[in-house]
């Protein structure tokens, strides 16, 4: 958690603290990885200097400049309004995929962004018939990645999304 976030300010600067210290253990794991995935966009430009010719994923669990559309009105707001929508354009257009969670948040950034990208939806939703109320077996869970074409030997990733509203 950062200090603009205790008072509700998107993490605008996230991504040039980031940049000026980056992890090398990240770098490292950046340099091998098939595929990237950078959830919101502030730490997007930071990751993206170090993947190079790896794919990068930005994932839109909501489109920001809407989220936070109203801080044109707070203290920095204008700078804070400006530097959202330009991390989330730069985002959105550098991607090798965008992933939306609905067909609305699709259209806005199409129309707001005009990505060359993919740009796909993945519903926040789980089915109920899907969830069970014992813990997986290693039988279940073969028999369910053979329904869905997972071969036994893929890693899967599974991603849990925050507790923003339209998400739960």
């Amino acid at each position: 958690l950062s200090l603009p976030a205790l008072f509700g300010y998107p993490q605008v600067l996230l991504g040039i603290s980031t940049r000026l210290h980056f992890p090398r253990r990240l770098t490292e794991l950046l340099s091998s990885a098939d595929i990237v995935m950078v959830e919101k966009p502030w730490l997007f430009p930071a990751v993206e200097t170090h993947c190079e010719g790896v794919p990068i994923v930005y994932s839109s669990h909501d489109v920001v400049t809407e989220l936070y559309s109203d801080f044109s009105k707070q203290l920095l707001g204008g700078w804070v309004s400006q530097r959202v929508r330009g991390l989330e354009r730069a985002a959105v257009t550098s991607a090798d995929l965008v992933v939306c969670t609905s067909d609305r948040d699709r259209d806005l950034i199409n129309d707001a962004y005009s990505p060359v990208c993919p740009v796909v939806v993945a519903p926040n939703a789980v089915e109920k018939s899907a969830v069970r109320d014992a813990p997986a077996t290693k039988e279940t869970t073969m028999l369910a990645r053979d329904q869905i074409g997972i071969h036994r030997d893929n890693i899967v990733c599974l991603f849990v999304g925050g507790d923003h509203g339209p998400n739960i």
